[in-house]
């Protein structure tokens, strides 16, 4: 229903452990279960976004982002904030503090 309402869905891991704590053939193993089980319960989409468990530097790893590119997600968030410029890394996306924020 969320998907047919527009809304698109992504990964956040399967057993929700902090990734970078994770041997990287494990952080594998946890983020191919978790992208098996969004192909094979929901409909296909253009993009499948990741948003690391925890998203703090040391929950997720250069390995990590290695694993979550190598399965096909199109991005990955963090839960840092700070501003996103064109050109970085997709695989790192800053979270933005709506308080922040002046319209």
């Amino acid at each position: 229903e969320m998907q047919r309402n527009g809304m698109v869905i992504g990964g956040h891991s399967h057993k929700h452990v902090a990734l970078g704590t994770l041997e990287p053939t494990r952080q594998l193993e946890e983020l191919t279960t978790c992208a098996d089980l969004l192909h094979r319960n929901l409909q296909p989409q253009a993009s499948w976004p990741f948003s690391y468990p925890y998203g703090k530097p040391g929950a997720y790893t250069p390995a990590t982002i290695d694993a979550v590119r190598s399965l096909n997600f199109s991005s990955a968030f963090a839960t840092t904030v700070g501003s996103n410029t064109i050109g970085q890394n997709p695989f790192a996306i800053h979270r933005i503090d709506p308080k922040d924020v002046r319209l």
